[in-house]
């Protein structure tokens, strides 16, 4: 699904399985590197479309590397990053398209969404 008025990544997909069948590619591991979660796009569209796509042109071989998901190294990093901005917001809140307000709290808060953030066990006591 393409979101807005900016055009899609080249080169397509579909092109460049075709692509390199033709050039001779008989085994393809693909990395969906733009997704952090199993859904509709990863499930079907790569795993059952393109997979076809890939066989009728003459790829033998299909594997996808799955998505991050909740792997544990994942979630740590992403807390991390969240915890790291959170004093920024202040700065720089985020913003909510079409809206003339901003979701961030305070940068003052930050300590208290860290700590709830170790309490709940989503980062480790050391990071805050």
């Amino acid at each position: 699904m393409q979101v807005g008025p900016v055009p899609w990544l080249q080169p397509y997909t579909d092109d460049k399985i075709r692509e390199l069948a033709e050039a001779g590619t008989h085994s393809l591991v693909v990395v969906p590197i733009s997704f952090v979660s199993e859904h509709i796009e990863t499930l079907e569209e790569i795993d059952v479309e393109y997979r076809e796509l890939a066989e009728e042109a003459g790829i033998t071989s299909w594997q996808r590397v799955p998505a991050l998901g909740i792997e544990q190294d994942f979630i740590e990093d992403l807390a991390a990053a969240v915890v790291e901005a959170l004093p920024k917001m202040e700065q720089r809140p985020l913003q909510v398209p079409h809206a003339s307000y901003a979701l961030s709290e305070p940068a003052a808060n930050a300590p208290i969404r860290a700590t709830r953030l170790v309490h709940e066990g989503y980062l480790p006591p050391s990071s805050i």
